[in-house]
């Protein structure tokens, strides 16, 4: 504690310093996020950069065509069926198909709403910080969070996660001051909130453990015999048990999902892969290089020694093992999926803010630079830098992928655009690739990039289940044309016989070395 002769160290006067532009705070910070965003709107391909953007893209164009049936979202490989799906709470390609509507059909009102709730996570984030600590905690975890990589990018394509993790936020905050003020329409936002969250993704779940932390702040050792507590559960849990119930029923009826549950692509652990250390290898350096920053995650470890400046500051606590739990639970899905990993961000921002000042306030104590303010504040500044520096080369690393993914997706997109021009409208066709070889059509997450981007519905089929028994039971159902294209067609090619019936039984409308495109009826 600073005695009243004593001189305020340059740890104080930095965290002053930041406290008294407090009022600057939030537009600074949204000018910051949308100028590390604003290459978007001179490259919109990001907005459909993967599959599952093509997914949530094809069933916001099929809710546009085919009628604004919010309870019965459509993809484009359901065979000849309808392709209602099993899938999360589809607000955000309904929304999106309704921007559609208002305006016409454009990438860039897809990328509104993730958009949007990428600098809602920002706010967040300050706001959040800011009841927990203090404004200069609140803006340099909120600055932490504009400088990730993975929520810039997420925040400039067709994801969901933007506003998951804005939900998330959201509940915790209106629940915190809800457990300070006892308002009840803090308490009633923050049920929405979390049923909002639950609703977007299942896997939003992992936040009942933080949130767990609150009401045990609030009443201790009673939570459990406390009305609040079961009935924030039951209203949270309610409307999202309905609608999983309603979306596993489509699955049932018509065999299409994104692997909710127990069909298709399973996200969950499997004992082999907690088993692998390459696993927490590759977690590791996801958190590390693409969520945040090494010294950054340092920080946050630090940062977890801190004292708790208040009782309710121990919800970073649960959260951190929340994260963890929610990682091993949905190995599959974070090993496969890089966005997996977003719900980090949040908590190590926070943790990595409260580090930075812990380790400023601890270099000033050191006994050399006690009484050299000038000293202190240079290593202030050195601090800063490294803080930035790390940002800044993370940053750049992560922009190479991007790139990668963009050149890939323009090969389909050509492709897909071929296959348009030598289809008609409505014809229904088969894609293959080597994609899915090991799994079975049970299991497998179907790629749909050539489905919504040619503007055809039909089957997918993986080159290894390829027979023309198979090709025929589809040309019954429907089946117009069979696509394969890229790498694969040497794939295909490669199998003698197989190529050679199929040349034989089909007309073979395009035949290059890197598209091959059948006409198997009509």
């Amino acid at each position: 504690m600073i005695s009243e002769g004593t001189p305020r160290s340059s740890a104080a006067k930095f965290r002053g310093v930041i406290k008294r532009s407090r009022s600057y705070h939030l537009l600074f910070l949204l000018l910051f996020a949308l100028m590390t965003r604003s290459g978007v709107f001179f490259h919109l391909d990001t907005v459909t950069l993967g599959w599952r953007q093509a997914d949530l893209s094809s069933v916001a164009m099929n809710y546009l065509h085919n009628g604004f049936r919010f309870l019965y979202p459509q993809i484009d490989w359901g065979g000849a069926g309808p392709g209602f799906v099993e899938m999360e709470f589809p607000i955000l390609p309904y929304l999106t198909a309704l921007f559609y509507q208002a305006f016409g059909v454009h990438e860039i009102w897809a990328l509104v709403i993730p958009f949007l709730c990428g600098l809602g996570v920002v706010i967040a984030v300050y706001k959040l910080s800011e009841r927990l600590y203090d404004s200069a905690v609140a803006f340099v975890a909120a600055l932490l969070v504009c400088c990730s990589p993975l929520l810039a990018l997420a925040s400039q394509t067709f994801l969901g996660e933007p506003a998951l993790i804005l939900c998330s936020l959201l509940s915790i905050h209106f629940l915190l001051r809800w457990t300070d003020a006892d308002r009840i329409s803090d308490y009633v936002i923050s049920i929405v909130f979390t049923a909002l969250a639950a609703l977007l993704k299942l896997t939003a779940l992992y936040i009942g453990l933080p949130l767990l932390g609150l009401f045990v702040v609030k009443y201790g050792r009673d939570t459990f015999k406390r009305l609040p507590f079961w009935l924030f559960g039951i209203l949270s849990l309610l409307p999202v048990a309905l609608w999983y119930y309603h979306s596993h029923t489509l699955y049932a009826t018509y065999g299409n999902t994104f692997g909710i549950l127990s069909g298709g692509y399973n996200k969950f652990a499997r004992a082999g892969l907690l088993l692998d250390v390459n696993f927490y290898v590759l977690m590791g350096k996801r958190i590390l290089l693409s969520v945040s920053s090494p010294v950054v995650f340092l920080l946050a470890v630090s940062g977890l020694f801190h004292p708790p400046m208040k009782r309710t500051t121990f919800v970073l606590f649960a959260w951190a093992v929340a994260l963890i739990v929610y990682t091993l639970a949905i190995a599959e899905g974070n090993k496969d999926m890089i966005y997996y990993q977003l719900p980090w961000l949040p908590a190590l921002a926070i943790l990595g803010s409260v580090g930075l000042f812990f380790v400023i306030e601890g270099v000033v104590r050191m006994p050399l630079l006690a009484h050299s303010q000038s000293m202190q504040s240079l290593l202030i500044l050195l601090l800063c830098l490294l803080v930035a520096s790390s940002a800044v080369g993370v940053a750049i690393r992560s922009a190479r992928v991007p790139i990668t993914f963009l050149e890939s997706e323009a090969h389909i997109r050509a492709y897909a655009e071929e296959v348009k021009s030598v289809t008609k409208e409505g014809s229904l066709i088969v894609v293959a690739t080597s994609y899915g070889n090991e799994k079975t059509p049970e299991t497998i997450d179907t790629p749909p990039q050539m489905f919504y981007f040619s503007g055809r519905r039909g089957w997918y089929l993986s080159l290894a289940w390829v027979t023309p028994e198979a090709i025929d039971h589809l040309v019954a159902q429907g089946a117009k044309h069979f696509v394969v294209f890229g790498g694969d067609v040497e794939n295909l090619r490669s199998n003698a016989l197989l190529y050679e019936r199929l040349v034989s039984m089909y007309h073979l409308i395009i035949g290059r070395t890197d598209l091959l495109v059948f006409r198997l009826a009509g």
